[in-house]
This record gives C-alpha cells, sequence and structure tokens, in this order.
C-alpha cells in the first residue's frame, strides 16, 4: 500500500524508480537536474547515432533533439507515450523507445543505467519488425557496454542543437 492506501496504479513504481536512481533527479531543494546523455561508440567507429542523425531532414532533427535534451531533465515516471515508451517484456524491460515522427517514424531505443541515459540503437520505422531487429542489436550493444564501459560515451548536445 502506497500514496494514501492506494494498491496499485503507478505511483508504487514511481517510487521505486526514484529510489534506484535517486542522484539523477532531485536536488537539494528538490529542483530537477540533468542526467547525463551518452551515447554508444564502438571504437574506430563513429556511433550509430551520430550516422543516423544527417540523414535526417532538418525538422525532424530538431525535433529528435528537443526530445533528447527533454529526455536528461524529466522524472522516469514522466516517460509516457507518445514521445516515450517502455518495453514490458522480461526480455526487453531495461530498454525505452524515444519516439518521433515527421513525415517518417524516427525511433532512438535507449536505457538507463546508473543514472546515466545512453542512447543505443536509432532507426526509421517502417514495418513492426523493425523495432524487434532495433531490440536485439540494442542487447548486444548493452553487452558491449557491460564488458567494456568505455563504449558509452559523453555527448555534448549543444553543438547538435
Amino acid at each position: 500500500m502506497v500514496d494514501g492506501g492506494q494498491s496499485g496504479g503507478s505511483r508504487p513504481i514511481c517510487r521505486r524508480l526514484s529510489q534506484a536512481s535517486f542522484r539523477i533527479y532531485r536536488g537539494k531543494r528538490g529542483d530537477a537536474m540533468m542526467r547525463t546523455i551518452k551515447i554508444y561508440v564502438p571504437p574506430g567507429q563513429p556511433g550509430p547515432l551520430l550516422e543516423f542523425l544527417p540523414t535526417l531532414d532538418e525538422k525532424l532533427r530538431r525535433k529528435l533533439l528537443q526530445q533528447i535534451v527533454r529526455l536528461s531533465q524529466i522524472h522516469l515516471c514522466d516517460l509516457k507515450e507518445p514521445h516515450f515508451k517502455h518495453f514490458v517484456l522480461e526480455k526487453y524491460n531495461q530498454l525505452y523507445e524515444l519516439r518521433e515522427k515527421n513525415k517518417v517514424l524516427a525511433r532512438i531505443i535507449f536505457t538507463i543505467r546508473d543514472g546515466d541515459i545512453i542512447l543505443l540503437a536509432p532507426f526509421i520505422k517502417r514495418q513492426p519488425r523493425d523495432t524487434m531487429k532495433a531490440l536485439e542489436q540494442s542487447l548486444k550493444m548493452l553487452a558491449d557496454i557491460r564488458d567494456a564501459p568505455e563504449f558509452a560515451v559523453n555527448m555534448k548536445w549543444e553543438e547538435y542543437l
């Protein structure tokens, strides 16, 4: 029982997420703090997101970058559709999807690790199986990051805005 005796609902989940990642949202006075945004960059390669962004038209790229900046500032409980989606299947439950659309549907699979947001697999969604391919690719990227944490690189988003 949480929140005035009510059972269920989204509040217990929010409280657990907040307790698990307490350092990422609240400052001393309770004001919002920015989380660190990292991207997956394998050694000797530019990284999938850095290759993906220039292929988008200007308006969609700007919308995606605005959502990434917003992602660094909002509380975990506010990661809701239509702009964010949490995958509930057990295999993918540590993954989220950032969603934006213009003429095409642009998606970025990301995860939250140790208070940092790691952007993994960007893609244009044309068919339902595109998401499944990106999820599998993201799991491989996460395994790489577990083995070699230096694959998750801090990104300076101001350069792209």
